[in-house]
């Protein structure tokens, strides 16, 4: 009304106070950085997609701003081609490209596994939004080496995890159409055979050059095992560029926690019960421990819990 004095000042000072107040102290307080990672898939099955997740997340929970590339397994409704999505999940602000050309892995387009060119322009866009202080790539497959280079060209600093073959092999786990496990790629030429492809020059090409981005783009590619190591030094990879970082879940912690840790050791008299948890695909080996467990005196009981396509289901039993 006229001639009222209107407090506006000391309103806005006390609804300020109110906002401090109710909103959470980790969105107000300044972020320890700005992470991207890539990943395959990111609600996903799967230790590649797994370890990823979790580590967003939990990184996000101790001040990490963090945004996820993902190849997204999942098409959209529209099946429009490399469609992006954005969602947040767990204060995880995930991108996902759908509707790829290539499903789990591109064994047929060597080059395009180097440079996926739509992936990579909707990549740069994401990196100069975000603009991270950091990359780390958690799988390039269905992503494409190319995405290191745009890291490179932004003065961006990045590191790579292993969570297959890939940079070697262009089935990702040394294993060939028949399960048999592989030498290696040697040149690359052999490749070509094992994936059914006419084009021996081109898989040469992809292990030359996605070792070549990797080298000259990456800080360090951290092997989850000294095995995984020697595979990629054993292809040409500089031994000074492979760290061994081991990988660890909180899952395991726990397991050891309460079945391990405090049983007596050297037990006599009892069956052994031997656990396989996880997805079970033959890369990762439960026909090994099958086969075991039939050549052991012992009495032993093998239990296998988790995801396990049915037709390999039927060859392990």
């Amino acid at each position: 009304t006229a001639g009222r004095p209107q407090p506006l000042a000391e309103l806005a000072d006390r609804l300020r106070e109110r906002a401090r107040a109710i909103s959470p102290v980790r969105r107000l307080a300044p972020t320890r950085g700005r992470l991207l990672i890539t990943s395959f898939g990111f609600d996903d099955s799967g230790g590649g997609t797994t370890v990823p997740r979790l580590a967003a997340k939990e990184l996000e929970r101790r001040g990490w701003e963090v945004t996820v590339f993902s190849a997204a397994t999942r098409p959209t409704p529209s099946g429009a081609p490399y469609e992006r999505s954005e969602q947040e999940i767990d204060g995880v602000r995930v991108i996902g490209i759908h509707n790829r050309p290539h499903g789990l892995f591109d064994l047929g387009h060597p080059d395009r596994e180097l440079n996926d060119p739509a992936i990579s322009t909707a990549f740069a866009a994401e990196l100069d939004r975000f603009r991270p202080d950091v990359v780390h790539f958690h799988n390039l497959h269905n992503l494409g080496a190319a995405l290191i280079d745009e890291t490179v060209t932004r003065g961006i600093p990045s590191c790579f995890t292993t969570h297959n073959y890939w940079l070697i092999c262009p089935r990702a786990y040394l294993i060939d159409g028949a399960g048999r496990i592989c030498a290696g790629p040697g040149d690359g030429a052999r490749c070509a055979a094992c994936v059914g492809h006419h084009d021996p020059a081109a898989h040469q090409r992809r292990l030359a050059q996605i070792r070549t981005i990797a080298e000259r783009g990456l800080g360090s590619i951290l092997a989850v095992s000294e095995a995984v190591r020697t595979a990629l030094i054993g292809a040409g990879y500089d031994p000074s560029l492979v760290d061994v970082v081991r990988q660890a879940m909180p899952q395991e912690r726990e397991i050891w926690e309460t079945l391990g840790r405090d049983r007596p050791r050297g037990r006599r008299g009892e069956k052994l019960v031997v656990a396989f948890l996880g997805s079970a695909y033959p890369h990762k080996g439960p026909q090994l421990l099958v086969d075991a467990a039939q050549r052991t005196e012992a009495e032993i009981e093998v239990r296998i819990l988790g995801e396990v396509p049915p037709q390999f289901a039927r060859a392990l039993r």
